[in-house]
């Protein structure tokens, strides 16, 4: 079994929403790649920082078990990257996990999934 996941990274995500699922999967055997629409270094919303090393149009969601989305703000401005949308669905459309904490939640909210749209959400989350 494939045994990488893909998640976003961008200035202002949440930090312990990266972080902490990260070093868990990593403790669990998985490889972890953080896709940003260029390669260097992202800040926190608490000033950690997150190394990109792979860029948002050269993902594939072939090569990946699963989808992680932390939130912060970072997910407000990735959330109108038609890549990232389409990789979202994809991910989707294969049947692979798509985790998101919090804020997050907007890009899957945002490309109008069936199977989001029926997740739980707070008013200000919803797609407008």
């Amino acid at each position: 079994m494939q045994k990488t996941v893909l998640t976003f990274v961008d200035d202002i995500y949440e930090d312990l929403e990266l972080w902490h699922p990260k070093l868990r999967l990593a403790e669990a055997g998985y490889a972890v790649r953080l896709a940003a629409p260029g390669i260097g270094t992202f800040k926190g919303k608490h000033g950690y920082p997150a190394e990109s090393d792979l860029l948002l149009r050269d993902a594939r969601s072939t090569d990946f078990c699963g989808l992680l989305i932390p939130g912060g703000f970072m997910p407000d401005k990735l959330r109108r990257d038609s890549k990232v949308l389409s990789l979202t669905r994809e991910f989707y459309e294969q049947g692979k996990l798509v985790a998101f904490i919090c804020h997050g939640g907007w890009i899957p909210f945002r490309r109008k999934s069936s199977r989001a749209s029926a997740l739980p959400a707070r008013p200000a989350s919803r797609t407008i």
